[in-house]
Formats: C-alpha cells, sequence, structure tokens
C-alpha cells in the first residue's frame, strides 16, 4: 500500500505532456517536404569524361584523336567532344588559361594545381548557359594527354 501513492505520481508524470492527436490530424503533409523532394527529383545532375592524345605547339593544343561522351538526363544533357586535329588556341597568364576554340568562343579557367607558368595541372571554368550549371575540368596530365571534364546541373 505504500507504494500505491508512488504508483500514481509516476502515472501521472509519465502521461503529462502527450496530447493526442485526432485520427483525422494524423495523416497531414508537410508541404515544405514535398515540394523539396520535388525539386530534387526534378533536377539533372550529368558527368561526362574524356581522356585525349593532345600535342602543344607554341600557343595551340592539337587534339590527336576525336573522343566524345554524352549523357542525357531527364530535362538536359550533357557532353564533351573533340575531334582529330582539332585545334584550342589558349593565353597562359600565370594562374589564368584563356582557351579558344575553333568555334571561336573563349573561356577563362582558373589553375586549382600544378605549377605557374605550365600548362600540366588542373584548371576549372564555371558557366551557366540558360538554366544550365556547366562545370568544366580540363587536367593536363602531360604536354601529350589531357582529361576534359563537364559537370552539368539542370
Amino acid at each position: 500500500m505504500r507504494s500505491f501513492p508512488f504508483l500514481i505520481l509516476l502515472f501521472l508524470f509519465l502521461s503529462c505532456g502527450k496530447k493526442s492527436l485526432p485520427s483525422s490530424q494524423t495523416n497531414i503533409k508537410h508541404p515544405q517536404t514535398d515540394e523539396y523532394a520535388t525539386t530534387i527529383n526534378e533536377t539533372d545532375l550529368l558527368d561526362v569524361a574524356i581522356d585525349v592524345p593532345i600535342e602543344i605547339s607554341l600557343n595551340k593544343i592539337y587534339f590527336n584523336q576525336s573522343e566524345s561522351q554524352f549523357a542525357e538526363g531527364k530535362h538536359s544533357e550533357c557532353g564533351v567532344s573533340v575531334l582529330i586535329d582539332e585545334s584550342y588556341d589558349f593565353k597562359l597568364i600565370g594562374d589564368l588559361l584563356e582557351i579558344r576554340s575553333e568555334q571561336g568562343k573563349w573561356r577563362k579557367y582558373l589553375r586549382i594545381s600544378g605549377e605557374s607558368n605550365s600548362l600540366i595541372g588542373i584548371w576549372i571554368n564555371k558557366t551557366i548557359e540558360g538554366s544550365k550549371l556547366i562545370l568544366s575540368r580540363m587536367t593536363f596530365v602531360s604536354e601529350e594527354r589531357m582529361i576534359l571534364r563537364n559537370h552539368c546541373e539542370s
């Protein structure tokens, strides 16, 4: 009998603060969560890369073989390609590399690794085309080999 008041106090303590929801409110959806999930499902995250033999002569990069890779998402596509004997003009200014494709388009790349006054290393560029973000990375493994990689988000 002495423990009976203790049990009542314990029961009251454990049941305090618990509110029961009516059964009609237990299936509430949170619109922020659903909207976030939909946004994630509607984003394309695509990654493509090619490894090509090159030749560097004066201020030109020549591609010694044709290579291409493309990925297609739900709403966009991402690609990288070069043709044999295609060339890029370049200007190397410290940690800035300006590249001009045969189509005449200039892009600026920033060095993230490698030694100054050398092409050898990793260079990155960020471009926005419409609603697509393209992160390009050029890796000069040597003066005879380059890896081109594009990561596209849209």
